[in-house]
């Protein structure tokens, strides 16, 4: 475990090349490092499951056995498959990430109509599945522009879940 009376410097940092500063002032720091930029597309947190669920699954807080559980009536959130950020820690298998904002891949009912531009709500047929089909409060929008995405499993779509 690190102390945090040390600097503790980002991969790829050399700190003969940062700006100097006093001792008493880098003793405090915790990390240095250089502006953020992720890869990939979303904020996610890691949450406990009370099962695996696949990529794409929509979830909900606090209704099942564990922290999170498949999205029936209410959707908190998406299993996220490469989160550009992530919040909290993997302690165990079923400590899942879960994108609270930005682009996912998300599971589509296939009762439904899927086009790029289209808003997504939780299906109401399908468990842990979008819908176009309105259903309470829309989730985000399908940004996915391939074609024939209504044969695809997972759309990609840019999403901002609220509780």
């Amino acid at each position: 475990m690190k102390k945090f009376n040390q600097a503790i410097y980002g991969k790829g940092i050399d700190p003969k090349e940062l700006p100097s500063v006093t001792s008493e002032w880098a003793n405090k720091v915790s990390y240095w490092g250089w502006a953020y930029r992720a890869l990939w597309g979303d904020l996610a947190e890691f949450y406990r499951a009370d099962k695996p669920y696949p990529a794409g699954t929509l979830i909900t807080i606090g209704a099942g056995t564990a922290e999170i559980s498949e999205a029936k009536t209410e959707c908190n959130g998406i299993i996220s498959t490469n989160p550009g950020y992530e919040l909290g820690e993997k302690t165990c298998a079923l400590d899942l990430p879960v994108a609270l904002v930005g682009k996912v891949p998300v599971l589509m009912d296939k009762n439904c109509s899927v086009e790029f531009g289209n808003r997504i709500y939780l299906s109401r047929t399908t468990p842990g599945c979008a819908s176009t089909i309105p259903n309470g409060r829309c989730l985000g929008k399908i940004i996915d522009k391939d074609e024939n995405l209504s044969q695809k499993s997972t759309v990609m779509c840019s999403v901002s879940v609220c509780f």
